[in-house]
């Protein structure tokens, strides 16, 4: 099994990926992670212009490839939220792997993970990380979807976007970087459908331009998915109020008519008592079956 990533996080001097933004200039890497039982393996791929074949063009070659397959894949790129190393970053999609798996949906993902720095009351600082990644993030959007646009169609399979928690707000700064990019042009429909779940973004969000409106062009159908108790968001409220992951949108009649929302009732956690009451409601996109039903 394995997945790839892009990441502006920091490479330390062991191969490992820190908690810091890459420098000078937020540079990207791309690459694969093979998983063996309980471990993993890096092939870090270091993204450089001048050289054909490197970074994300060597990701996405391989990924055109293993979307063409005889019994090739459908591709979610994943952006995490708070409070994760790239340990974390890791382990959490591989088990978002393996739960749709166990549902019927097989999958390659593209995690895009951020220097979070994995701390649960570092939120302050994790934001001000995410609103920093924008660029990165954008950068990454940008080459997957030129590279998508030279080939046209990937293999008749779908492409799907997923941000979890602060990676909303992360996703929000990059599509404003995206647009406010001189010469990037516009981005392809690339996406057959967006999820937005636990966003840790303001309730106008889909409906302000200089928020997350502007990936509505980008998609053909959007959801959110809401939970009134979730607790991290409830925490993050001390600091920003009306999360769009607790309440969903604020004007879902004024709402253009791809977008969806659906809300994560009470009665699943006192059906499924060992999550009441945790952190682990957050999280509901690696065990909610409801949730992944209505995805795939």
């Amino acid at each position: 099994m394995s997945i790839y990533f892009v990441t502006n996080r920091n490479r330390e001097g062991n191969g490992e990926y820190g908690e810091a933004i890459s420098y000078p200039n937020g540079d990207l890497d791309f690459g694969r992670i093979k998983f063996t039982d309980d471990d993993y393996k890096i092939e870090a791929y270091p993204y450089k212009p001048e050289e054909k074949g490197s970074g994300g063009t060597k990701v996405f070659e391989s990924l055109y490839q293993d979307m063409c397959k005889k019994n090739g894949k459908d591709t979610l790129i994943y952006i995490h939220g708070f409070n994760h190393t790239f340990d974390e970053a890791v382990r959490r999609v591989k088990k978002l792997k393996d739960f749709y798996a166990k549902g019927g949906k097989e999958l390659n993902i593209v995690l895009f993970t951020w220097p979070s720095d994995g701390k649960t009351f570092n939120y302050r600082s994790d934001q001000e990380d995410a609103e920093f990644s924008k660029t990165a993030m954008s950068r990454a959007l940008q080459f997957f979807a030129s590279y998508f646009k030279k080939i046209k169609e990937p293999c008749g399979q779908k492409v799907f976007l997923m941000a979890h928690s602060m990676g909303n707000y992360v996703l929000r700064h990059a599509v404003q970087s995206v647009i406010k990019t001189p010469k990037a042009g516009k981005i392809i429909r690339l996406f057959d459908s967006v999820f937005l779940l636990a966003a840790d973004d303001d309730r106008d969000t889909l409906e302000n331009d200089s928020k997350m409106k502007p990936i509505l062009p980008m998609t053909k159908q959007l959801s959110v998915f809401s939970y009134l108790g979730d607790p991290a968001l409830k925490l993050s409220e001390s600091f920003n109020p009306d999360r769009l992951g607790t309440d969903g949108p604020l004007n879902m009649r004024n709402m253009d008519s791809k977008v969806s929302h659906y809300i994560i009732r009470e009665s699943f956690f006192d059906r499924n008592s060992k999550y009441r009451d945790s952190f682990d409601t957050h999280g509901y996109d690696l065990y909610y079956e409801a949730v992944r039903d209505t995805i795939i």
